[in-house]
Formats: C-alpha cells, sequence, structure tokens
C-alpha cells in the first residue's frame, strides 16, 4: 500500500526487500525498501514490534535499542534511512515529501 501511495505521488519505484551489503558483500540488512541508485533506505514499521511481536523475554525497549543499532549499521555504509508508520498512509504527501528530500539530496532528479 505504502509503495503504490508513494509511486503515485511522483517517487521512483523502490527495490522491494533491499539486502544492503558491506563493501566486502557482508549481510548488513533486509529492508522493507530501498532506492539503490541513491543510497536511500525505508521501513514499513508496524506496532506489532514493540508489542505482539517482542521475542520471548524481550521489552520494548529491547526491541527499540535493536533497531537503533541496525539503523547506525545501515547508515555506516552510507545510507540515508527512513521510516514509514500508519499515519504516513492517511497523509502519504508528507512521506512522499520527506523520501523525495532524500532522494534528492543523494542525487535523484526525477
Amino acid at each position: 500500500m505504502m509503495r503504490a501511495h508513494l509511486a503515485a505521488l511522483g517517487c521512483p519505484l523502490p527495490v522491494l526487500q533491499f539486502v544492503l551489503r558491506d563493501p566486502d558483500g557482508r549481510f548488513v540488512s533486509r529492508n522493507d525498501f530501498g532506492w539503490p541508485d541513491w543510497k536511500v533506505v525505508a521501513e514499513y514499521d508496524g506496532m506489532g514490534k514493540y508489542t505482539t511481536l517482542l521475542k520471548p523475554g524481550e521489552t520494548a525497549a529491547d526491541a527499540i535499542a535493536r533497531e537503533k543499532a541496525r539503523e547506525a549499521d545501515i547508515r555506516a555504509q552510507g545510507y540515508e534511512f527512513t521510516r514509514f508508520m500508519a499515519q504516513d498512509l492517511r497523509k502519504p504527501e508528507k512521506a512522499a515529501a520527506r523520501l523525495m528530500k532524500l532522494l534528492r539530496a543523494n542525487g535523484y532528479r526525477g
């Protein structure tokens, strides 16, 4: 759904389930959306990963710390990172503008 909104608003189509690797070919992350030509990735986050989808013994704080470490790993590869959430589906124009700002800052000319 988010991808359709972004495309309808003029954003370039992403690579879905984009796998980011470091220069040595080691796995860094799998991302919901990737625009490798412009070194931008995005995730669509639901609230479940902080509540019902927590790993056994894990707290919401643990999940947040893990996601922040993952985001730092992505940024360490020179990629920009953004998140989409349910409220972005209600106002996709704001999400598209945020994405386009990142893409253009990294050379997108569309």
